[in-house]
């Protein structure tokens, strides 16, 4: 049952939040055929789209007995959750002549559903959507089922735009650098925009959001019993967004904290948050060798107010922080999004268009922010992204939520795309191969490779040793 704070009548509605972009790919998908697939975390804003379209079907004149809806979490419903009783109750409702729109909400909650998806799919007068909160959704038997005849729009939390949209009158007439501050603060699931002046409903509501995806979506699904370790790796992931990890070290630093968990099970444990859409893997992309590699990933969070809740007393991560936003904001937009791997740095995201016919990438995001550095650097860094600096800070970006990549001034937005491969462009800014985001990296220099983009170093968050002019480059001198 969804969470309904007590100064909230139960049955009141409450404003909703207009999602264009995604409206628009409904819309634009309308009565092709092809199964339309909604994903997101659960309380992203599913279910409330599919009804923002079905009124836009209604406006268009299709009579409301060809619209067929099913939401699984109504336990009205729960005889339905057969695939067989399902079938038959959709079959006797058809129109026989007309196209029929058939909305299959939370759709995992029934047995074998892949078998009504693939029935209803082989009739020319059906129009099929499906919502599902969880990656299982397109796993196993559905994806081979289904493979080449449907298409997947893969749904977030609010943007910051949104967001704006959404809030109260009394925090809609605060600064933009206030109202971003509470987004970072609260999170964006759309029903907690309401609650951006009420911190306590909206850590309640967080917290039902949390407990709702790791029980249902994950113990119980993977059939965990030690729920307190997958807690303890959930916390710990989290708090190491936009960190390198590998599953060894991960299953090590447990263990010295005393929390005894072997490699097998952090694995399977990682692999249920990531299917429950509590976290997204960004893989690493060796530029130079352009080829996709397997180990240290890293991991960012569905939603900072989800992490807020889970880790307190992070002041200095205010850098890691606003990365996360720019990697939802990148995905939001449709690109393929990896960590870059040069010889001699790391470009924190390169990203790729669907079609792979365009690239671009996001330069270090306010990489000294967490480790104490100048508080206006984020700012710098981060030149129209859905990012504004941290908190106290000053605005980085417009008001609708536009994300972009930027790097220290002088440096180019985005390097060229010389020796990468088509539709592949590395951005300007990287950081030394091998070295951890606190590094204090003294000097600062400029390289270009043959086949790699312009690197530029992170600037020295203290100040440098006296440099000297040595064959063309700035070289610091030893301190």
């Amino acid at each position: 049952m969804e969470y309904t704070p007590n100064n909230v009548r139960r049955g009141e509605e409450m404003a909703r939040i207009e999602r264009k972009e995604y409206l628009d790919w409904l819309i634009r998908w309308s009565g092709q055929r092809v199964i339309k697939v909604v994903s997101g975390v659960r309380r992203c804003g599913k279910s409330t789209l599919l009804e923002m379209f079905r009124e836009y079907l209604l406006e268009q004149g299709v009579n409301p007995q060809q619209i067929l809806s099913f939401n699984f979490e109504d336990i009205e419903l729960e005889h339905l959750t057969e695939y067989r009783a399902l079938y038959q109750a959709i079959q006797s409702a058809l129109s026989p002549d007309k196209m029929n729109y058939i909305f299959l909400d939370e759709i995992q909650h029934v047995s074998r559903f892949e078998k009504v998806i693939d029935s209803l799919f082989l009739k020319s007068n059906c129009d099929i959507y499906i919502t599902g909160s969880n990656a299982y959704l397109l796993s196993g038997e559905l994806a081979t089922l289904l493979s080449g005849r449907y298409v997947e729009l893969k749904m977030l939390p609010l943007s910051f735009d949104e967001f704006c949209r959404g809030v109260p009158d009394s925090v809609r007439r605060l600064p933009k650098t206030e109202k971003f501050n509470r987004y970072v603060e609260i999170g964006s699931f759309p029903f907690i925009a309401q609650f951006a002046d009420k911190e306590r409903e909206a850590k309640e509501y967080l917290r039902d959001i949390y407990n709702s995806v790791l029980l249902k979506d994950v113990v119980t699904r993977l059939k965990i019993a030690d729920i307190q370790n997958l807690e303890n790796l959930s916390k710990f992931l989290f708090h190491n967004i936009g960190n390198r990890a590998s599953v060894r070290k991960i299953a090590d630093t447990l263990k010295s904290q005393g929390k005894g968990v072997d490699q097998k099970t952090v694995e399977k444990y990682m692999r249920g948050l990531i299917d429950g859409l509590l976290l997204y893997e960004a893989r690493r992309y060796n530029i130079k060798g352009r080829q996709h590699l397997t180990t240290q990933s890293k991991y960012y969070a569905v939603d900072i107010g989800l992490r807020n809740l889970l880790v307190r007393g992070q002041e200095a991560d205010h850098g890691y922080v606003l990365e996360n936003l720019v990697y939802l904001e990148l995905i939001r937009r449709g690109y393929e999004t990896f960590v870059g791997q040069l010889d001699d740095g790391e470009v924190d995201f390169v990203t790729k268009t669907p079609d792979g016919t365009a690239c671009r990438a996001g330069g270090r995001t306010g990489g000294s922010a967490r480790t104490g550095g100048h508080p206006h650097r984020a700012q710098r860094e981060v030149r129209r992204g859905t990012a504004a600096p941290a908190p106290g800070g000053t605005p980085g970006c417009d008001a609708d939520g536009d994300a972009g990549a930027g790097g220290d001034a002088g440096a180019p937005a985005e390097a060229r795309s010389r020796g990468l491969p088509a539709g592949v462009r590395a951005a300007a800014r990287a950081r030394p191969a091998g070295r951890s985001t606190s590094s204090n990296w003294r000097g600062r220099r400029r390289s270009r490779t043959r086949s790699g983009p312009t690197c530029l170093p992170q600037r020295p968050r203290s100040r440098p040793a006296p440099a000297r002019r040595c064959a063309g480059r700035w070289q610091a001198r030893s301190s």
